[in-house]
């Protein structure tokens, strides 16, 4: 978790974003993030929400595709199943051909189309004001060349 509430909600995948279901979702990219220590942190395709990896599920993805190296797990998919460890709930990270078939995870509901909206009509509005200040420009210019040009 990070330190700002409003990154774990928005862009980090949680437990209530499984719903308590298993997920099957596809590797799209690995970063890393952290100063001292750098972690990895997985991006799925079909959602803007990141997993950052606790070292025990940074094992289970070596385990999945037999390699330590960030690149070879971009294009991997994977299943996110819930699990209690320890009294504790946790994410962990199964192979897709396991036991447990996973479902995709729904589709993020953001107010990210009303914000689009809310641009356009601001630029459109900005473009009208601009095209009405232009003319009345004009049209003082052209009175001034009159006065000036008899």
């Amino acid at each position: 978790m990070s330190l700002s509430p409003l990154v774990d909600e928005r862009y980090r995948l949680t437990l209530a974003d499984l719903e308590g279901r298993p997920r099957r979702l596809r590797v799209a990219n690995v970063t890393t993030q952290g100063v001292e220590e750098l972690v990895p942190v997985l991006h799925f395709e079909g959602t803007t929400k990141r997993l950052v990896l606790t070292p025990a599920q940074s094992r289970q993805l070596i385990a999945i595709t037999g390699s330590a190296i960030f690149a070879n797990w971009i294009g991997q998919t994977v299943v996110l199943q819930p699990r209690r460890s320890g009294g504790e709930m946790q994410i962990n990270i199964q192979p897709p051909d396991g036991p447990i078939r996973g479902h995709s995870l729904p589709a993020p509901r953001t107010d990210d189309q009303r914000g689009w909206r809310l641009t356009l009509i601001v630029v459109g509005l900005l473009a009208l004001a601009s095209l009405v200040a232009i003319a009345f420009n004009l049209s003082l210019f052209d009175s001034y060349l009159a006065l000036l040009l008899p």
